[in-house]
């Protein structure tokens, strides 16, 4: 039988953004481009999209540098993005609820 070998170390998730941040996400489509857009000068957005889907950063920039706002394919490639940010939300609110129960122990 192998006996466990421990680790001095640990790694310590927490959210990259307060709620504050989520309050921004606009609740109609018509404000969704200018809202994404603004995304596009957060270096630590651009670079969280990069690692959970590089392709999807390549869109995304390629619309911004040829498509207006409000175009058809800019749209679905910022429906696209507002999805991985619903994404990182659910990620935080369950960081946020493990963190109550542990609290509560």
């Amino acid at each position: 039988m192998n006996k466990l070998k421990y680790i001095n170390f640990f790694f310590v998730r927490s959210p990259l953004y307060s709620f504050d941040k989520f309050k921004m996400i606009p609740n109609n489509e018509n404000n969704l481009d200018e809202f994404i857009s603004t995304l596009w000068n957060d270096q630590i957005f651009k670079e969280a999209l990069f690692i959970a889907s590089m392709e999807l950063y390549s869109e995304w920039e390629t619309s911004i540098e040829k498509y207006p706002i409000g175009n058809v394919k800019r749209r679905k490639i910022n429906i696209s993005i507002l999805k991985i940010i619903l994404e990182f939300l659910r990620e935080v609110l369950l960081l946020v609820y493990f963190r109550i129960i542990q609290q509560h122990k």
